[in-house]
């Protein structure tokens, strides 16, 4: 579903270094493009701890959504540390019969990046949560 975004879809692969999509990132490490390896991936993460915690809320009136972010650390990260924080709109599935490349039934879209095509940088101080300006606003599909 590369084409819904193809600027965002380039972007996001040249921060990563690769060419091609579909491709995943599982705790900083290529999973590829297979869909069982990200499975596989994600169980052997979801075990471990993290440093850093992610709290996100919406708010839907009418069509109308409203998304916000905050981040926290449980570290104090370098102002020179290259830290970015996504935040990804997504669709659980589309359904796409003329695809190019001959899939039909696409999941976990993303159709957009509320912190923009190359991220919004972030340093954390230890234990203080931090709101980005992620403040999203988009029309749901739903009525």
């Amino acid at each position: 579903m590369y084409l819904i975004n193809q600027q965002m879809n380039r972007d996001r692969n040249n921060y990563y270094g690769n060419n091609y999509t579909p491709h995943l990132y599982s705790n900083g490490r290529d999973s590829g493009s297979n869909p069982a390896t990200w499975r596989d991936d994600a169980r052997n993460i979801t075990n471990e701890i993290s440093l850093f915690t992610l709290t996100s809320t919406s708010i839907k009136e009418g069509r109308d959504i409203t998304v916000s972010v905050s981040a926290k650390s449980l570290i104090d990260t370098s102002p020179n540390t290259e830290l970015k924080l996504f935040v990804a709109v997504v669709l659980d599935k589309v359904v796409y019969p003329s695809s190019p490349n001959g899939l039909t039934d696409h999941y976990d879209v993303v159709v957009d990046l509320l912190s923009g095509n190359s991220g919004k940088k972030i340093i954390f101080e230890a234990n203080l949560s931090k709101l980005k300006p992620l403040i999203g606003h988009f029309r749901s599909m739903d009525q």
